[in-house]
């Protein structure tokens, strides 16, 4: 759960405190609380809200307190956390780069997935290495990684499904910024519908790829 300002948890409650005076008939400002839905589906999230007036009687307590509950339904998001690229930096034909994504879900247990990864044509793939439920296949000499994981577990928030490391040779230059884009998606036969779509795909930062210059320079001494 994310407090607006000037909210603090205190206990298993967050305290917040209206420090404006209010005039008679004026309503304060609303107070948002943003948060991730971490229990199974067909369960009921029920929050609960009360005010009370430190400096005055309240003459009415029959309204400080309310109620509202949230009817949590079947669903999941898959999404590719991160993917990022090591070095980071400026690449030349010759380096090797490793390439790393980390995908994940919230809500339940999103059944078959698919990780695939087209790595552009200015890397030629080394090895591929998986870790958590994901498995990638032999990407026999393409430039597609494809990974699969049966999306078993426990319902929640930010749930890993696993690691993928991708290692490359830099062999094509480029000056216009090459990318490495993953998507994830369901496998075909699952029943599941996607909650959230534009967290499916993951890049890494936009690099120029250059080939290497060797700098000669002449001395003469006498």
């Amino acid at each position: 759960v994310t407090p607006p300002a000037g909210c603090t948890l205190s206990g298993a409650n967050y305290v917040c405190n209206i420090t404006n005076d209010l005039a008679a008939g004026e309503t304060a400002t609303p107070l948002v609380f943003n948060g991730q839905v971490a229990v199974a589906s067909t369960s009921d999230v029920t929050v609960q809200a009360s005010v009370d007036n430190a400096d005055k009687l309240d003459f009415n307590a029959t309204n400080d307190t309310a109620t509202a509950t949230v009817e949590v339904t079947e669903g999941t998001d898959i999404f590719v956390e991160s993917k990022t690229r090591a070095p980071s930096g400026q690449l030349l034909v010759g380096d090797q780069v490793t390439f790393t994504i980390d995908a994940g879900y919230s809500g339940d247990a999103p059944g078959p997935v698919i990780l695939t990864d087209d790595v552009p044509a200015n890397y030629e793939i080394v090895s591929v290495a998986s870790s958590g439920s994901l498995t990638c296949a032999d990407t026999n000499g393409t430039q597609t990684v494809s990974c699969t994981s049966p999306g078993t577990g426990s319902a929640g928030a930010n749930q890993p499904l696993g690691t993928v490391t991708i290692v490359a040779n830099v062999v094509g230059t480029d000056a216009n910024g090459v990318q490495n884009t993953a998507s994830i998606a369901f496998a075909p036969g699952n029943p599941q519908t996607e909650a959230v779509t534009d967290n499916n795909t993951g890049s890494d930062s936009p690099v120029n790829i250059r080939e290497p210059v060797v700098d000669l320079a002449a001395r003469k001494t006498g």
